[in-house]
């Protein structure tokens, strides 16, 4: 057991150091490893922070977002009073004032940032204030470029969000499972058990020792240049579909240069 605590606490540490930035410490990020997937890391925040019933805002799964940010086939869209929120019909993009308005006509427990499938890159700071308006919880969802995050090609969320989860195994290029981030500790405790008794069992030790190599390939100069490729690559793609006259293209290309 000792030896299972160690390589635990390896993931942790190394998973901290991370995503630390300009507004949180290492020491101050709160790391959980534990989860198998994005979804069970999801439902352990969910248990974790509200009430079955409660109104929870993510955004829909037919413009973008993800299974477990509302969807009605999903336990998040079974158990609590989703609002969905989604693209504007003129722009294509996220209206802030739009979700925001329908934040205050909600008043949701819990509000979720971060998408499955929207090719911008979400506005952090905005959700953030809308959820503090409103008095909900924020939980960021940055499982698809999680990588980009660490490498710094792509907007952070941690010390915005209260919770953040991700997965290692898109962009960051590491083993099948999930991880739930919170730089606020007593919020921690709560996911903690949530994860483990409240949803799972005993510990995948071998997850956590190909997630701690992962974390340490991360921090590497080589996987920083990778990530920065990725956004190269998306850039590359959008210049193909524009001179096809493609004018969504021509929107995903003003992004990401």
């Amino acid at each position: 057991m000792d030896y299972v605590h160690f390589v635990e606490t390896l993931a942790q540490r190394r998973c901290a150091d991370c995503l630390a930035n300009d507004r949180v410490s290492s020491a101050d990020i709160y790391v959980n490893v534990q989860p198998l997937s994005g979804a069970a890391a999801n439902l352990a925040v969910y248990d974790a922070l509200v009430e079955e019933g409660d109104v929870v805002m993510g955004m829909d799964l037919y413009q973008g977002g993800h299974l477990t940010h509302g969807s009605a086939f999903n336990f998040s869209g079974k158990r609590y009073h989703v609002v969905s929120y989604g693209v504007s019909k003129r722009t294509g993009q996220l209206d802030y004032d739009e979700i925001r308005s329908l934040a205050r006509e909600n008043r949701p427990r819990m509000i979720i940032a971060g998408f499955t499938s929207y090719p911008w890159a979400p506005d952090w700071q905005a959700f953030r204030a809308i959820a503090d308006e409103v008095g909900a919880y924020l939980l960021a969802d940055m499982s698809h470029p999680a990588g980009m995050i660490i490498a710094g090609a792509f907007p952070s969320p941690i010390g915005i969000a209260d919770v953040t989860t991700f997965t290692t195994h898109k962009t960051l290029c590491g083993p099948r499972g999930a991880v739930i981030v919170s730089t606020d500790e007593d919020l921690s405790r709560l996911i903690d058990l949530a994860v483990f008794p409240g949803e799972q069992g005993g510990p995948h030790t071998q997850k956590f020792a190909a997630m701690a190599v992962a974390f340490k390939i991360a921090q590497s100069e080589p996987f920083r240049r990778l990530q920065w490729k990725i956004k190269e690559n998306t850039a590359a793609l959008a210049e193909g579909l524009q001179k096809r006259e493609d004018n969504f293209a021509q929107e995903v290309l003003s992004q990401v240069k």
